[in-house]
Formats: structure tokens, C-alpha cells, sequence
């Protein structure tokens, strides 16, 4: 009787329903458009426990808490674009909302000229284009 019982439990075990994955976080972000190595906030119920593990590209992203839902993560340093943001939770990855990161475009140096001796002193501003 022992055995058919344990039979029965295995059985029941077998047959119920699959656990479904869990459904993506709701997370929001601000601002949508920041500096290379600027930060963002991220506001999501999810984080009130623990701080998200966030990754853009290979990078992990500093995190900081700054409430209890919500937290600063730094964006990674690079030219203009889009960046994408992942959250990494349960062993899965979300894609969050994409965030525009305004960086590095060209450097242009000043040089000045000092002529004179003239009263008053002229100045001569030239530039060079880096790209």
C-alpha cells in the first residue's frame, strides 16, 4: 500500500503544470537621452530588495541605490547612440527601454597667437579640426 501511494504522488508530481517564466519587469527609465558615462535612473518594484545586476553590450554597469525602488546606473563610455540596457534576473536577460547616450563627437583645438606689441593687444584665434 506504501508503494502504491508513493506511485500516486510521483504520478501527480509528473502530470502537474510547467512552471511559467516569470513575466519581464516593469522598469522605468529617466532621462531617455544622457552623457557617455552619465547616469540614469531606473524605477522598478523588482529592485526593492536587491540591486539589479545591469549589462549593456559586455560591460556590467556601476548600480547605486538612490531609493527604495529605484537606483543609478552609470551609462558606458563611448561616441553617440543608441545604448541598450539589460537587466539580468533569474538567469535570464530583459531588455529594457533603450537610452540615447550624447558622447564624443570631435575635438577641436584653440590656438592663441599673442601680437604685438600693439596697444591695445590683438589676438589671433585659429582652429584645427580633429577628427
Amino acid at each position: 500500500m506504501r508503494h502504491r501511494f508513493v506511485g500516486l504522488l510521483l504520478l501527480a508530481a509528473a502530470c502537474s503544470e510547467a512552471t511559467t517564466p516569470s513575466a519581464p519587469p516593469v522598469v522605468g527609465i529617466s532621462p531617455t537621452v544622457q552623457w557617455s558615462g552619465g547616469e540614469v535612473e531606473l524605477t522598478s518594484a523588482a529592485f526593492a530588495s536587491v540591486l539589479p545586476v545591469l549589462v549593456s553590450g559586455a560591460e556590467t554597469l556601476a548600480v547605486r541605490r538612490i531609493a527604495t525602488s529605484t537606483v543609478g546606473a552609470s551609462l558606458p563610455l563611448g561616441p553617440s547612440g543608441t545604448v541598450t540596457i539589460e537587466l539580468l534576473q533569474g538567469g535570464r536577460r530583459f531588455q529594457l527601454d533603450p537610452v540615447q547616450r550624447v558622447g564624443f563627437k570631435e575635438v577641436q583645438l584653440l590656438r592663441v597667437v599673442w601680437v604685438g606689441p600693439t596697444s591695445p593687444p590683438s589676438v589671433v584665434w585659429t582652429f584645427d579640426l580633429l577628427s
